[in-house]
């Protein structure tokens, strides 16, 4: 029974962890919608802002956002890493119990840990694809009246994956502390823990 939780596939890993999203579905939509907005709000503000730029442009969208527009991006993403870390302290206080058995039946520190960053990935790319998909949708009208056609699909794709890998920023980052507070959890006390 030791070796229970010692050694786990990612396949049941991922079962496990999109399990426990289920039961926390209203907290997961939460955190979800939270980078939604925080990654829609960027990408837009890309989208706009390579719209007035003509001729070559870097892969580096960031470079083109005036600094009205940077700064509303900083306080946009730090405004979700935020909610984001209060999100997960929560979650490590829901999952208390589940964490201290889990140890209890053998599971190391690392896999609290992958369980938890494993997590976030999932929110970041369900909410980094809804909030580039969203952006897309309310900034193309626009762009196609003020420039009369759409900006390229290079940028586009340049613009997702910038937007893709924000949302696994500012996940990882909001997700460290607390899952580094799960794996550290003593089983002995979340027996004397009420919630």
């Amino acid at each position: 029974m030791q070796k229970s939780f010692s050694k786990i596939a990612l396949k049941d890993m991922l079962h496990l962890t999109m399990e426990n999203m289920k039961k926390r579905r209203s907290r997961i939509l939460l955190t979800i919608g939270d980078v939604f907005l925080g990654v829609s709000l960027v990408s837009s503000m890309m989208m706009l802002s390579l719209s007035h730029m003509h001729g070559s442009i870097s892969p580096f969208v960031f470079i083109h956002l005036t600094e009205y527009q940077l700064w509303v991006s900083i306080i946009s993403i730090s405004v979700c890493i935020i909610t984001i870390f209060n999100s997960m302290l929560i979650a490590v206080t829901e999952r208390y119990k589940e964490i201290g058995t889990m140890k209890c039946l053998g599971a190391k520190d690392s896999l609290i840990l992958y369980f938890f960053i494993l997590e976030s990935l999932i929110i970041s790319f369900i909410g980094g694809s809804l909030g580039f998909i969203v952006s897309f949708i309310f900034t193309a009208p626009i762009i196609l009246i003020q420039s009369g056609g759409l900006i390229s699909i290079q940028n586009y794709l340049s613009i997702l994956i910038i937007s893709l890998l924000i949302s696994v920023l500012i996940n990882l980052v909001a997700t460290i502390y607390p899952a580094y507070h799960a794996s550290k959890i003593n089983p002995a006390e979340t027996l004397r823990f009420e919630v």
